[in-house]
């Protein structure tokens, strides 16, 4: 089973944190009794997931992607290599990584993990954005 745990961006102060606790008040929510982000907050889910690093791999991710290619399954002769920057999202009910905000083809981890890989978390889309112009 994996952990279940958040992070948040507070858009009007623009910082990312952890969250502790929640706190549903109507539509809205506050993460660690944050009272001066209420309604403010995007919240990011873990996967569950560590980078090559050892780093926690969140939604809101950008991670460096590499894929190896082998000339057969036993993986004896690398063929080649596909490194790309990957946005790590949550929909359709799973965790899956997208090329863009804008691209709506999603490549599910399950998939994506299957493969040798390597991933490296390089920043997030709200203090990174940069990184996304490519």
């Amino acid at each position: 089973m994996r952990e279940i745990k958040f992070r948040a961006w507070c858009k009007k102060h623009k910082y990312i944190y952890d969250v502790c606790s929640l706190r549903f008040i109507g539509d809205k929510v506050s993460a660690n009794d944050n009272s001066s982000c209420i309604g403010e907050e995007i919240l990011m889910q873990y996967t569950g997931l560590k980078d090559e690093n050892g780093k926690e791999i969140y939604e809101g991710d950008i991670v460096k992607f590499t894929e190896r290619h082998y000339e057969n399954c036993n993986k004896k002769r690398l063929t080649s290599e596909e490194t790309s920057i990957q946005i790590v999202v949550y929909d359709y009910y799973s965790f899956g990584l997208r090329g863009s905000l804008k691209d709506k083809d999603l490549r599910p981890f399950i998939w994506a993990l299957s493969f040798d890989y390597k991933i490296e978390v390089i920043g997030n889309i709200y203090e990174d954005q940069k990184l996304l112009e490519f």
